[in-house]
């Protein structure tokens, strides 16, 4: 898995959108400072889901555990952001952010990093790659794989 440093002249996220830290998604964000990726996992029904909370949609039990996705991920939508919606993101526009099919129950939005000149496509095969913001938070961050015969 490769780690990817945020070009601090571009991508600097305030400390304002950080993620609020919860007994609910703690394990979530300490694994990815460790650049690792896990998802919740119902002991109960067996099943993947996110977002993440105390019990899981589809059965309602509590026992959940974290686990990492198995399979490849790939893009299930995306959109090509022009314009900076908030200051922050003046100096990274375009960007491309997408829904990524991690595992099977696992739909989630994230950012598609570095930009992709060339449009993704729906189905486009991922990787996971982490962003350093801070020495204490890492973003889960997906790189578009050409496709075979694009290289």
């Amino acid at each position: 898995m490769n780690v990817m440093q945020l070009d601090a002249g571009s991508f600097r996220l305030p400390e304002s959108v950080f993620p609020r830290l919860t007994a609910d998604n703690r394990p979530y964000w300490d694994a990815a400072r460790e650049h690792r990726l896990v998802v919740p996992f119902c002991d109960t029904c067996k099943r993947n889901f996110y977002p993440i909370g105390p019990r899981c949609p589809y059965c309602f039990g509590d026992k959940i555990s974290w686990k990492a996705p198995a399979g490849r991920p790939t893009l299930a939508s995306w959109i090509r952001f022009h314009k900076p919606y908030f200051e922050w993101l003046k100096d990274v526009v375009p960007y491309v952010a997408g829904l990524v099919d991690v595992c099977p129950g696992v739909r989630m939005p994230v950012l598609l990093w570095p930009t992709p000149e060339a449009d993704p496509t729906v189905g486009q095969e991922l990787a996971l790659e982490f962003l350093d913001v801070t020495d204490s938070l890492s973003l889960p961050v997906y790189r578009a794989i050409p496709p075979k015969g694009a290289e």
